[in-house]
């Protein structure tokens, strides 16, 4: 059996479902969350020229209209017995981490042209690379450096510092955003093991929620009534983002999920320019095209290398 057949048998398995229909399934779920992204971080950055909504309102907005629809649907998936945290402080650093890059996330698409900011926000599996070398102690092969150098050199050209008022500040923004989404990945990857997708996302909303409301008094807004719908539709759609991710990964392998993120900087070109009348950039162009040729060609490498070590096992 390939690893192709496998990945589609286990995506398959305990449903009465052609895996090859479940895994298709999976990457039409996946093709959603990339689409529901950028949708998400469009109406936010709409948000932001409608009443002045920064980062402490996009956080308090979506957590506060978000929270219901994964309650229910997590839930309803696995009960809400599996909602109760096995480790709680662990689930407060990776929130305290998720918070930071959130609002760092939502700095960046304030202040960068959408593309732009989609595109940097890709270096986030660069710094998980380099995390889980310094923090895990994992093997980083030598395809993996090759592949986070490719990177930040896409990102030295797309952001290019002085360029469409673009400045250094912005840029440095959007990568410490990278950076911290980049060690939320670390960390779930330790808490995932004692811990259920849903419960993962339900108290990080959780947290989202009171710190918003902590902040609110002293950093909010109170945006205009346009304003306020746009937060209220940005948090349902990050909500069905959530679910159409943790989905996708029930009915395909990462492998094959991963290259489709990608399309979230096509996403955000088009959307960037229908709504924002921005074009990208040359230089945006280019510098994408190298930080998507590097997330690939990790999952490329990754896929032919499980080929070999299955065909030199021996049972």
């Amino acid at each position: 059996m390939t690893v192709e057949e496998r990945d589609m048998k286990q995506a398959g398995h305990d449903r009465n479902v052609d895996p090859a229909v479940s895994v298709g399934y999976g990457l039409l779920l996946r093709a959603g969350f990339a689409l529901t992204y950028v949708i998400y971080a469009m109406l936010f950055k709409l948000a932001n020229q409608h009443g002045g909504s920064g980062p402490v309102d996009m956080l308090f907005y979506r957590a506060l209209f978000a929270l219901p629809l994964v309650f229910a649907w997590s839930a309803r998936r696995s009960g809400i017995a599996t909602l109760i945290p096995k480790s709680p402080i662990a689930h407060l650093c990776r929130s305290a981490l998720g918070i930071l890059a959130v609002l760092f996330t939502y700095e960046s698409f304030i202040l960068l042209p959408l593309p732009l900011a989609v595109t940097i926000s890709f270096t986030a599996p660069i710094f998980a690379t380099l995390l889980s070398a310094l923090i895990l102690h994992e093997r980083v092969a030598l395809h993996h450096w090759l592949a986070v150098a490719i990177g930040f050199a896409g990102i030295a050209i797309a952001s290019k510092p002085g360029a469409a008022n673009i400045s250094s500040g912005s840029v440095a923004i959007a990568m410490t955003s990278a950076v911290l989404q980049g060690a939320v990945t670390v960390t779930l990857r330790r808490l995932g093991r004692k811990e259920t997708a849903g419960s993962i996302a339900f108290w990080f909303l959780v947290c989202s929620l009171f710190v918003g409301a902590a902040a609110m008094p002293s950093y909010g807004h109170w945006p205009d009534r346009t304003g306020l719908v746009l937060l209220a539709v940005g948090g349902v759609v990050s909500a069905l983002m959530q679910v159409m991710m943790t989905a996708s990964l029930q009915h395909a392998p990462v492998a094959l999920l991963s290259p489709i993120d990608y399309s979230q900087i096509v996403w955000a070109a088009l959307l960037g320019l229908a709504v924002f009348g921005a074009m990208p950039s040359a230089e945006t162009l280019l510098g994408a095209t190298l930080v998507t040729a590097s997330g690939v060609m990790v999952t490329w490498f990754d896929r032919r290398a499980r080929r070999r070590a299955e065909a030199s096992f021996v049972p």
